[in-house]
């Protein structure tokens, strides 16, 4: 947790720390909130709330992705709403982390991935009614089983 005075406050603690989310006011001195993610680009800003006294960013705000727009004075009942927003957002973010680390591990350990699917055995014991034929294959889950089988009867 970090408090700052002005942009440049912002822009040094968000490079020396991971901040979950930021709660930014638009008017601060020296530059403004729009300076401070021009300056780390959008996609290097954490979670963003824009709090302020004046209406009229709420468009800008929201083109620069943030997850909210509190006006002052802030009304709790609207703090907690987009409290719950902002965990909701670090949830699904976290959970898509998590998936992209459980894919790299299962590919890492040449598990099957969900792109990749199980091979069957490559030969099969098959009764056809009056006869034992063994057949021989590499059929793969969702194509025809029985696509590239040969049938050698046993005696």
């Amino acid at each position: 947790m970090a408090e700052c005075r002005n942009g440049r406050e912002v822009i040094a603690a968000l490079k020396q720390r991971t901040i979950d989310v930021l709660f930014l006011d638009i008017e601060m001195p020296a530059s403004s909130g729009f300076d401070v993610i021009e300056q780390l680009g959008v996609s290097n800003v954490p979670a963003t709330v824009f709090v302020t006294a004046h209406n009229q960013y709420a468009l800008k705000a929201f083109n620069v992705h943030a997850i909210d727009y509190l006006t002052k004075p802030i009304d709790p009942g609207r703090l907690n709403e987009t409290i719950s927003i902002v965990k909701d957002r670090i949830a699904s973010k976290t959970a898509l982390a998590t998936h992209k680390q459980l894919k790299t591990v299962f590919e890492t350990l040449n598990l099957s991935s969900a792109t990749d699917q199980p091979t069957y055995p490559k030969r099969m014991l098959v009764h056809n009614g009056s006869k034992d034929a063994f057949d021989v294959a590499a059929a793969q889950i969702g194509r025809n089983p029985y696509a590239g089988f040969q049938s050698h009867e046993l005696s």
